[in-house]
């Protein structure tokens, strides 16, 4: 994918027009450079000629711009084959550093990961440069973004370093800055917030080394999340010296067995989540290991309390097997409408794609006349509440390992017809048990409960709430005006110019070519109606039973509002103005108006 002004890049952005602490901080010192250039703070003029020269909304600024370039054309074509887990945790790691790059450079607002007082504040303004403001944070963002892409996912280095080098980011260095890391202990982490304060101050506060720090403070905290990222530990949670993999699972994950009653024998049986045969179809078959078991009780959560996380437990769906075969001959049914269905598969490949939904949500939201800065807030809080929402999918999914509609069909109702999804083009045909397969692949993870359905739970619930937590703070868009106690609606796939339906005729990726016959659109009319479609799609595809889904929504509710209400309490007691009031932050805001502080 080309980086500067992509087609899909511009053709998103466009789209965006279409829908309607008080305490003792770590400051900047009062005495400074005065050498310091202007021309550090500013941004490229090949990146503003390309902002330019494209017709876009008069709110996507050149910020916001660069940001969705960086995203959708350098960092995600990289996340194309990473595990769903994974590509969360990086995205979440991303908006966390995009947020901390705006706190650094702020008078109050605070850090993405403690919620307390940032590493260290910049002045307001310095030499006459004003750096309380969107350019610097961005730069911040390019160079962390820069510093840390070889070590947290090599994968996106090809196309976001080609990406930063056509907008002509200047003075970009690949990898960490040594004077910053001397100021972080290796061993524990904890950075010493004197050190950099003056290694800031040496440095004029300069996004390159604002951006390298908080890429050295976003690292050592990954390295210590839980996720294993660096395999510094093996699967039985020994320390790795040599030749170590990444993101192993610690904790000595092994198949659960599951009772469950046989009816036709009388007697209780063993049964549990099986790992699925894979090929690459040019002679390389493979068995799935269950990735990344350990993080629903390892990882660090985002924003969720350790007794909340603990609390929420799924409802036990006590499958016996005549229920199991009832429930798989309902999955061969929906299969069944779904061969015929050229939406239906278009959802099912679209819900498959994480990054997309959120890019979705996101682009609705940011036609509502976001700042960047809001942008940024907005985002941190979209995928804190994705990344919580894994982690207790797969605590659960651990915990009950139960076997995938596939598996079940394959081996115990190998034998038996099913009139129904017969493979790629091949439509609905009568077909024995041992040859069914879902629509899309099946995830490397036992069914029980759904990671998707949660995920959009949480997406649901966080849109919703954000939302109605800025009401009257949003800088607006024509035609664009949230109402109180609503929801939005989110343009997945539109034939409304400039933008392309992203369901173009013959698109999908199982049966290129030929499905969907023709473009198709899809608005989710309200963030319920955009979870629906995300858990039914789970279930159209073949990919669960139905408990799977309808429970998945209840374990994971109202993880998404307190992300929300973490969000905008990141914003300290200056609000989105960011103000302090003759030197003094200003009273805490009125309970009924938690934006603007009166």
């Amino acid at each position: 994918m080309l980086f500067l002004t992509p087609k899909a890049v511009v053709s998103y952005l466009l789209s965006l027009s279409l829908l309607a602490s008080q305490g003792q901080v770590a400051q900047a010192r009062l005495l400074a450079p005065s050498n310091c250039q202007a021309a550090d703070f500013e941004l490229p003029a090949a990146l503003v000629g390309a902002w330019t020269e494209e017709p876009l909304p008069p709110f996507v600024t050149v910020e916001i711009f660069a940001t969705i370039a960086a995203l959708k054309g350098g960092w995600s074509p990289g996340f194309a084959s990473t595990e769903t887990p994974i590509v969360a945790r990086l995205v979440h790691l991303l908006d966390t550093m995009a947020w901390n790059c705006a706190a650094m450079y702020s008078s109050t607002w605070l850090d993405g990961l403690t919620k307390e007082d940032p590493l260290l504040r910049s002045p307001v303004s310095l030499d006459g440069i004003t750096l309380h403001e969107s350019k610097p944070r961005l730069l911040c963002m390019v160079h962390a973004w820069a510093a840390v892409v070889n070590e947290w996912h090599p994968e996106s280095n090809t196309t976001l370093s080609e990406g930063l080098a056509a907008f002509e980011y200047e003075d970009v260095s690949f990898g960490f800055n040594s004077d910053v890391d001397a100021a972080f202990d290796m061993e524990t982490g904890e950075a010493d917030k004197d050190m950099l304060i003056d290694i800031a101050e040496d440095n004029c506060y300069k996004p390159k080394i604002m951006g390298a720090i908080v890429a050295r403070q976003l690292t050592e905290y990954g390295r210590r999340d839980g996720y294993n990222m660096y395999g510094d530990l093996h699967s039985d949670g020994t320390p790795c010296t040599h030749n170590c993999r990444r993101y192993t699972d610690s904790t000595g994950y092994k198949i659960k067995t599951r009772t469950i009653y046989d009816t036709n024998e009388s007697k209780w049986k063993k049964y549990k989540w099986t790992p699925m045969l894979e090929d690459n179809g040019r002679g390389y078959f493979t068995r799935q290991e269950f990735v990344t078991p350990h993080i629903g009780t390892t990882a660090k959560r985002a924003i969720l309390s350790d007794e909340d996380f603990e609390s929420r437990v799924a409802k036990d769906p006590r499958h016996n097997t005549n229920k199991y075969n009832r429930e798989a001959e309902e999955v061969a049914e929906r299969l069944r409408a779904t061969a015929t269905d050229d939406m239906k598969k278009a959802k099912i490949e679209f819900y498959d794609n994480k990054i997309a939904v959120t890019f979705a949500i996101f682009g609705s939201v940011a036609s509502y006349g976001l700042s960047f800065e809001q942008c940024l807030n907005f985002g941190f809080g979209l995928t804190s509440s994705e990344y919580d929402s894994i982690l207790v999918a797969w605590k659960e999914k651990v915990a009950f390992d139960l076997v995938r509609p596939t598996t079940w069909i394959q081996e115990r109702m190998s034998e038996q017809e099913f009139t129904t999804y017969a493979g790629p083009n091949q439509g609905v045909q009568t077909i024995k048990g041992k040859d069914f397969e879902s629509w899309a692949r099946v995830m490397p993870h036992s069914e029980y409960i759904s990671g998707s359905a949660c995920v959009c739970q949480s997406l649901k619930d966080y849109t919703d709430e954000w939302m109605e937590l800025t009401v009257g703070s949003l800088p607006g868009a024509p035609n664009s005006e949230f109402v109180s106690g609503g929801s939005i609606a989110v343009a997945i796939a539109t034939d409304m110019a400039p933008r392309e339906a992203p369901f173009l005729a013959g698109s999908s990726t199982i049966e290129p070519g030929v499905t969907p016959s023709s473009n198709l659109t899809l608005v989710a009319e309200t963030m319920t109606d955009l979870r629906d479609q995300c858990g039914q799609s789970r279930l159209d595809g073949g990919m669960h039973f139905d408990k799977a889904v309808s429970n998945a929504y209840t374990l994971c509710e109202g993880i998404g509002n307190q992300a929300a209400a973490y969000s905008i309490e990141l914003l300290g007691e200056g609000g989105w103005e960011d103000t302090i009031v003759d030197g003094l932050l200003p009273p805490s805001p009125d309970s009924s108006d938690p934006i603007n502080p009166q």
